[in-house]
C-alpha cells in the first residue's frame, strides 16, 4: 500500500507539474523550460538530470576501483556539454566547468560515489538506501507524534541518494539523520544495568511503579 501510494503521489505530482506549465501558471520560463526537458530522451526525469548520462559513462569505465576522490576530466565535461547541445539543453561550457570544478559530473549520491570510490562507494549508498527504506516503513507501520517529520525527511532523503549529489550541509544534515534511523531500527529494548534495590522509583501517569 505504502509503495502503490509513493507511485501515485509521484504521478500526481508529475501531472500537476506539466499542467500548471503547460498552461503558463508558473510562468514562461518554467513552461520552456518544461517543454524542453520533457522532449530529451528518458524524460523529464532524465532532462532535469543529464548528469546521470555522463556519470553512467564514467561509471562503464571504471567500476571498480573508480577514479579517486574529486576524480576530474575535461574529457566527461564536454560529454555533458555535447549530451546538453544535442538535446537543446544548452549551457555555456565555460561557466559549467568553473561551477563544478572540473570535476566528473555525476548527481546523486549513489553515482557520485560509485564514480569516486568505485563499487564499495556504490555498496555503502545501496545499503544506507535500504535502510531508509526500512525506516520509512517502520514510521509508516508504527507512527509516533513526530512520523511526519520523520516521514518528510526519510523521503527527502531518499531522493537525495538517487538524483541530489552530496556534499556542503548534507555531510551534518544526513550524518545525523543515520543516527535518528539506526534508533528508529533498533530492535533491542531499553534495559536497565542497575540492581533492582538500586532503581529509582517514581510515580507514572498517576500509578506507583518503577523504572525498567
Amino acid at each position: 500500500m505504502l509503495v502503490v501510494l509513493t507511485l501515485g503521489a509521484g504521478l500526481t505530482a508529475l501531472s500537476a507539474v506539466d499542467f500548471l506549465t503547460s498552461r503558463g501558471y508558473l510562468g514562461e520560463d518554467a513552461e520552456s523550460k518544461n517543454q524542453t526537458q520533457s522532449q530529451v530522451k528518458g524524460g523529464l526525469l532524465v532532462g532535469g538530470r543529464p548528469e546521470i548520462l555522463v556519470s553512467s559513462r564514467a561509471v562503464m569505465d571504471s567500476p571498480i576501483l573508480g577514479h579517486g576522490s574529486w576524480a576530474k576530466d575535461p574529457h566527461y565535461m564536454e560529454m555533458l556539454d555535447d549530451a546538453l547541445a544535442e538535446s537543446g539543453l544548452r549551457n555555456d561550457p565555460d561557466v559549467d566547468e568553473q561551477f563544478g570544478s572540473g570535476l566528473i559530473p555525476s548527481h546523486s549520491h549513489l553515482m557520485g560515489a560509485w564514480v569516486w570510490a568505485g563499487i564499495l562507494g556504490a555498496l555503502f549508498w545501496a545499503v544506507v538506501f535500504w535502510l531508509v527504506i526500512r525506516a520509512i516503513v517502520q514510521v509508516a507501520t508504527r507512527p509516533s507524534y513526530l512520523a511526519p517529520v520523520y516521514m518528510y525527511l526519510l523521503v527527502l532523503f531518499a531522493w537525495d541518494i538517487l538524483f541530489s549529489p552530496f556534499g556542503t550541509w548534507r555531510r551534518l544534515t544526513e550524518g545525523a539523520l543515520l543516527v535518528i534511523i539506526l534508533d528508529l531500527l533498533k530492535t533491542v529494548p531499553h534495559r536497565s544495568y542497575l540492581p533492582q534495590n538500586l532503581r529509582a522509583t517514581t510515580w507514572r501517569r498517576g500509578a506507583f511503579s518503577s523504572y525498567r
